[in-house]
């Protein structure tokens, strides 16, 4: 048995009928005025709003159903469920039509536009489908028809315009991400250059550290060898050695000591100056490592692009040039001559 709307529910759906109608008209005068200050940016196509705004009209203020609405709120008639326009559809666009109302009138939260203008475009095919299953009786019907037809082709239109757009925004995406790629190859390129001078140069700082401390070990023990030579050979006589006792105007052999203390001595300085290059290139090293991690970093702020060039510059020079000149880096051959025949002295006179 069909079932009979009551009178409320037939009155329901006439009354919002007449308010999606009012709002449609409202929504289309708003996105009229605001169409010149949107651009494609804003992700809102105002063009298809207001012809799926139109199209919903055509078919809302049609006399076929508006009256027919009208009518059935005066003398209900049948089931108000059975209609390709039901009060359930019209709630759901009257909701969409209220959100872009809003956001057309305060030009706020575009980005989220087009989610409301898609359902009211899916609700328009969904009425068109189901419209196409009822008969449409008399002139009327068929000039009703007509205009269901009218806003099937605007649908196949907007459509058609969407896929466009995501066609457009996936290969400017593409794109994108292509030319992202290649800044992103460019800038690892960089970094990876960085990278591996900055553990070079870590490298170095280590090896030169290790040599630092050697140095400085054989420095404390020549030291300490200089030391013992220089005690023994002032208080052995008195510790019963005789025969490190130098007599009265025996000048031969106290030279001879002298000489040999001081050549231990220079063999002691010599390390320790050793010690202190090794320590200065390990602290240049690791210094000019820490700052090629962090040298763009230390740039990205300055905005003067002449001021990051002259930086850039400097520190190019530093870090592809020579080590730093530093006092004690370079030992002439006179010094290392001199260190070989002090070492050659020591080990002739020990001897003795």
């Amino acid at each position: 048995m069909a079932r009979t709307g009551t009178k409320e529910e037939f009155v329901e759906r006439y009354e919002t009928l007449t308010e999606v109608i009012n709002s449609l008209k409202t929504l289309d005068a708003s996105l009229r005025k605001v169409a010149p200050v949107v651009t494609v940016q804003d992700d809102l196509d105002v063009d298809a709003a207001i012809q799926i705004v139109d199209a919903w009209l055509g078919i809302l203020e049609d006399d076929y159903i508006r009256d027919d609405f009208e009518e059935g709120a005066k003398t209900p008639n049948g089931d108000p469920t059975i209609h390709w326009v039901t009060t359930e559809v019209l709630r759901r666009v009257q909701f969409s039509v209220q959100e872009l109302t809003k956001i057309s009138e305060t030009v706020e939260g575009l980005t989220s536009a087009s989610a409301y203008l898609a359902q009211l475009t899916t609700e328009l095919g969904a009425v068109l489908k189901t419209a196409s299953g009822f008969g449409k009786n008399g002139q009327r019907g068929a000039i009703h028809s007509r205009k269901l037809s009218e806003a099937a082709g605007v649908v196949r239109s907007v459509e058609s315009q969407n896929k466009l757009r995501k066609i457009e925004a996936t290969a400017k995406k593409a794109l994108d991400s292509t030319q992202a790629s290649a800044t992103k190859a460019s800038a690892a390129a960089g970094v990876t250059g960085d990278s591996a001078m900055a553990t070079h140069y870590e490298a170095m700082a280590t090896r030169e550290t290790l040599s630092a401390i050697r140095f400085r070990l054989w420095t404390i023990l020549t030291s300490m060898l200089a030391g013992g030579t220089a005690l023994v050979f002032l208080v052995g006589p008195s510790w019963g050695l005789e025969s490190l006792k130098v007599e009265t105007g025996d000048y031969v052999h106290l030279i001879q000591r002298i000489v040999v203390t001081a050549a231990v001595f220079g063999l002691a300085a010599y390390l320790a100056r050793q010690a202190h290059q090794h320590r200065s290139l390990a602290n240049w090293a690791g210094t000019l490592a820490v700052q090629l991690k962090t040298f763009e970093a230390f740039v990205d702020p300055i905005t003067t692009d002449t001021v990051k060039d002259s930086i850039r510059r400097s520190f190019a020079e530093r870090a592809f040039g020579e080590h730093p000149s530093m006092k004690g880096e370079a030992v002439s051959q006179s010094e290392t001559a001199t260190a070989e025949k002090a070492i050659d002295l020591v080990t002739r006179n020990l001897g003795k």
